[in-house]
């Protein structure tokens, strides 16, 4: 693979089966580092999602986010989400409530139990069939940490959860065993650009400026015994007071000319490959290299586009998976299942303040209107403004220590907040 000269040529071998490639374009360029690392983060940014249940109470929810924090639950699955935009799939394994890899999870005995997720890549995985997609294989885990080094252990299927890279073509599909693809794949002409752009950029900068001198005795110097060796002397001479003494001497017939190479255009070609780059990533390019440039910033439209792949490659993947470990945080903390256990997640847009208490006006206001009619009680109103986080002092109304229905009638209620 030649990244500098392949920028012409389409890439017939999947760079998602080179693991050493890989792995050192990810630790070498921190703008490819942020192309997979970006959406995972703006997915779980400021928890991700909230937990809610009818049968729980609030101190026994907080007592289970206290639990996924502690074995930072949430932060292996951002690794394993990771590995599987940089290499086409990772997984998440459960470790610890036994020392027997090859059984089954036995939810019964999970309670209290010091169970881990370990994050791992497709590398770390072997599989016993041609593909991953056929049913009734064996896992083989390979890992480095928590495993025995340099061991291959056999894996019930039952403690591994996938996650797969983007979504292959049937042929490639073939080449991957059923795996998905690296998010490089898609961005691949444009980092070859990158990189040769860079490269040029380094080689003008080089020679950006060239000094010239026209010795009126040059080809005398050449033809004589020992004139190279004078020449040569005196051309280091007069670079070297250049250099240390701002001064060239001359004779009278010589002449000294400096050239300097023009950047013109370099900045605009530059500012089309951070666009190109962004536009395959579906990133705006302000989250990546840190500003917007014009016609492609952080406008509404780009961001949409970003949430949607975030929506799409980041959270949808991670539902199912994220149920599975709640489950077993569940049976490890109050020993049973928590069937009414409910994921909400935070929205990706950051509202301003003002928008925010908007919002929030209009929640109080709804909920009044309902009061008003009958239909929520006082002590409900407040549980619910307090599960909104929008009134959390204790009341006599939250106490259940008011009347139910409102004195007096109804009341009519007008929107203050335009």
């Amino acid at each position: 693979l030649n990244l500098v000269n392949g920028y012409n040529n389409i890439q017939i071998e999947p760079i998602s089966l080179q693991q050493i490639l890989l792995t050192y374009l990810y630790k070498t360029y921190g703008i490819l580092e942020k192309i997979v690392t970006v959406p995972v983060d703006e997915a779980y940014k400021s928890g991700g999602f909230d937990l809610e249940a009818e049968t729980l109470e609030d101190e026994e929810i907080d007592e289970l986010n206290k639990v996924l924090e502690k074995y930072d639950d949430i932060e292996q699955l951002k690794t394993a989400q990771y590995w599987s935009r940089l290499f086409g799939g990772g997984a998440l394994v459960l470790i610890g409530d036994t020392d027997d890899l090859k059984k089954p999870i036995n939810y019964n005995k999970l309670y209290g139990q010091d169970i881990k997720f370990m994050p791992v890549d497709k590398f770390q995985l072997t599989y016993s069939k041609a593909n991953i997609n056929m049913p009734n294989g064996v896992w083989n885990l390979t890992q480095y940490g928590n495993v025995e080094a340099n061991v291959l252990t056999q894996i019930h299927p039952d403690r591994v959860r996938i996650i797969k890279g983007k979504k292959a073509p049937f042929i490639v599909a073939q080449q991957l065993q059923g795996w998905g693809m690296s998010c490089y794949e898609n961005i691949f002409q444009d980092m070859a650009q990158f990189f040769k752009s860079r490269n040029v950029l380094f080689e003008i900068l080089d020679e950006a400026k060239t000094d010239i001198l026209k010795l009126a005795t040059l080809e005398t110097a050449l033809s004589s015994a020992n004139g190279e060796i004078a020449l040569q002397k005196m051309v280091d001479m007069i670079a070297r007071n250049k250099n240390y003494k701002s001064q060239i001497t001359l004779s009278t017939k010589d002449e000294y000319e400096q050239k300097q190479l023009s950047f013109a255009g370099i900045a605009d070609i530059l500012k089309e490959i951070r666009i190109m780059m962004a536009g395959s990533a579906n990133i705006p390019v302000n989250k990546i290299w840190g500003e917007g440039v014009t016609g492609f910033g952080s406008g509404e439209d780009s961001l949409e586009n970003f949430n949607s792949l975030v929506e799409n490659e980041i959270r949808t993947p991670a539902n199912n998976i994220l149920e599975w470990m709640l489950r077993i945080r569940c049976y490890q903390l109050f020993g049973r299942e928590i069937k009414d256990l409910v994921k909400i997640w935070k929205p990706l847009r950051v509202m301003s303040a003002i928008d925010e208490q908007n919002i929030n006006n209009h929640k109080v206001n709804n909920a009044l209107q309902l009061y008003d009619r009958g239909l929520l009680s006082p002590q409900e109103i407040m549980e619910y403004l307090k599960k909104q986080g929008i009134f959390l002092h204790n009341t006599k109304a939250i106490n259940g220590e008011l009347e139910d229905m409102p004195l007096g009638g109804f009341t009519e209620l007008r929107d203050v907040t335009d």
